[in-house]
């Protein structure tokens, strides 16, 4: 199956839901918050992890029922919903419930099952590169996401907020797109050569 690479915003009055309380919910739930998300998280038990993630994130809501059974707020806008218990029928009927609302669903480890796929991913700053294998070998994208990690310079989140400010600069003063991507392609190569090889 073949999956298309997006970046999605994530509005203010948006949150995402994750039903499951357990050590796969936990770490989802620390990768929606890495990008500063809102996020409910449903279950009727949850492992110190995500206990400890609440207590220090006012935007994570712990809903302490049942994920079958739950009713989903009218007046919540979900941005997407992850089904992450440890069981396979019970994270069907919660991806049932989100589907009627119209919420796209990642179900953990059923890729055939899912809307959408969480890719392997390297966060610096405003940088995201993200790799992906269509769910086909998840272990195969980790070993890529580490290589790149290994290649992308330590300072690279003060040099992304350079080079938004020299592009802000460049769009006042030449309305010529190509040469302006081209000042800060050459400014970036002449800083990391590795790129020009």
């Amino acid at each position: 199956m073949t999956y298309f690479p997006v970046f999605t915003k994530i509005n203010p009055d948006e949150r995402v839901l994750i039903a499951g309380g357990g050590k796969v919910a936990g770490r989802k739930l620390g990768v929606l918050l890495s990008f500063d998300m809102a996020v409910d998280v449903l279950s009727e038990d949850f492992d110190e992890e995500i206990r400890s993630e609440a207590a220090n994130h006012p935007l994570v809501r712990l809903v302490k029922t049942d994920c079958q059974t739950f009713e989903l707020p009218e007046d919540v806008i979900y941005r997407f919903a992850i089904a992450a218990t440890d069981d396979d029928a019970v994270n069907r009927v919660f991806a049932e419930h989100c589907r009627k609302r119209h919420i796209p669903v990642n179900i953990v480890d059923a890729p055939d099952e899912c809307d959408f796929i969480f890719p392997s991913f390297v966060k610096k700053g405003d940088l995201v590169c993200a790799v992906s294998s269509g769910g086909v070998c998840p272990p195969a994208t980790q070993f890529f996401r580490d290589r790149i990690a290994d290649i992308l310079p330590d300072d690279l989140e003060d040099t992304m907020e350079e080079m938004g400010r020299l592009r802000d600069r460049l769009r006042k003063e030449n309305p010529d797109h190509r040469q302006r991507a081209s000042v800060i392609y050459n400014e970036l190569a002449g800083r990391y050569p590795w790129k020009s090889e």
